[in-house]
């Protein structure tokens, strides 16, 4: 799973790691992430990452010994059962920390199949650069204020640009592309 804007501590009650906090070498690190607000008083919503600092077989994994960020624009990893009660987080790639935001980017769009007074049966090609190793949702409404629907989720680009064409009829789209 991927999660955006996310702030990270050492329990649920929103305590920041001290500057310069290594995940553990040859063991496990716990870390708590909640989504959206810095230090959310006592929030009881925070989720667990599990982060294993060593790989199959006891030596040193990739995570030994790396900074633990405090905020992630995006952080992904699977989000699996512990002991099927409470969910946990286990980013297998330390990029998967991803702790400087993306730029805005444009996107563009083009209309093609379209039939002399009938845009109904345009299709819309958009198009938008993306960042490595990110994934991408896209959304449409018929007006600016919405509603705004999912068309499309988990639009992943290594590392060319990213696509969607949609060939949905409709008289007017409005298209919006999560960032990463």
């Amino acid at each position: 799973m991927t999660f955006t804007n996310c702030y990270i501590y050492t329990n649920k009650t929103g305590t920041m790691f001290p500057a310069g906090a290594q995940f553990k070498a040859g063991g496990y690190t716990y870390a708590y992430f909640t989504v959206g607000q810095y230090q959310y008083p006592n929030n009881t919503n925070a989720m667990e990452i599990y982060q294993f600092g060593y790989n199959i077989g006891g030596s040193p994994g990739t995570f030994a010994g790396q900074i633990i960020p405090t905020y992630c624009a995006q952080l992904t990893g699977a989000y699996v059962p512990y002991n099927f009660t409470a969910p946990e987080l286990e980013p297998s790639r330390f990029a998967d920390y991803v702790s400087v935001a993306p730029t805005i980017f444009p996107a563009s769009v083009v209309e093609s199949n379209s039939v002399a007074g009938r845009t109904h049966l345009s299709q819309f090609n958009l198009t938008w650069p993306t960042q490595l190793g990110s994934t991408y949702r896209v959304y449409s409404a018929a007006n600016l204020l919405g509603p705004w629907t999912q068309a499309a989720y988990g639009l992943g680009y290594y590392p060319t640009n990213g696509s969607f064409t949609d060939t949905n009829s409709g008289v007017a789209k409005f298209y919006r592309v999560s960032t990463p």
